[in-house]
């Protein structure tokens, strides 16, 4: 192998030498223009894959950060306990967050619907009790069908009423 490429070598040595001068020039001059040009395209697409990735990089980290928040969300939801079954009484249940709450005393009503659902109602409520009330039955897999808040006179009171439904395995 070695000696074929040394033969190789040898002849196009021999033929290089024996061009006249005019025409190694020549050829010099057209093997640096060529390089020169495959170079600056290499440079130029260089360039212009740069400036796609620089441009491209704002939106790969919001995807990257939004990947991230749904992993912990997703973790989250995995350590959430087992949705409720059919056969939890949901009225039983807010009757018993309402008490935990105590919220018992102003709750208005709390009447079972058809469906298996329940609508509670309050008269008069801190709203932020209120919230608390709807975290710790969503924490129960308690869904809020629909939520009416109206603000009352006082301060930081209003008056709340919401349908809600046990969450289902779909």
């Amino acid at each position: 192998m070695r000696a074929a490429l040394a033969g190789v070598l040898g002849r196009l040595t021999a033929d290089w030498q024996r061009l006249p001068a005019a025409r190694r020039r020549l050829a010099v001059y057209a093997i640096a223009i060529i390089g020169g040009g495959f170079f600056m395209w290499f440079l130029q697409t260089l360039d212009h894959t740069h400036t796609a990735l620089r441009r491209s990089m704002p939106a790969l980290r919001a995807q990257a950060a939004l990947l991230e928040q749904r992993a912990v969300e997703f973790t989250q939801l995995r350590a959430r306990p087992p949705l409720a079954s059919a056969t939890v009484d949901l009225r039983a249940l807010v009757q018993t967050e309402l008490n935990a709450a105590g919220l018992a005393a102003q709750a208005d009503g709390l009447e079972v619907l058809e469906g298996g659902r329940v609508r509670v109602a309050l008269a008069t409520v801190a709203f932020a009790d209120w919230l608390s009330l709807l975290e710790r039955l969503q924490s129960q897999q308690v869904l809020v069908e629909a939520c009416s808040v109206q603000t009352l006179a006082m301060r930081g009171r209003v008056q709340a009423s919401a349908t809600l439904t046990l969450a289902r395995r779909r």
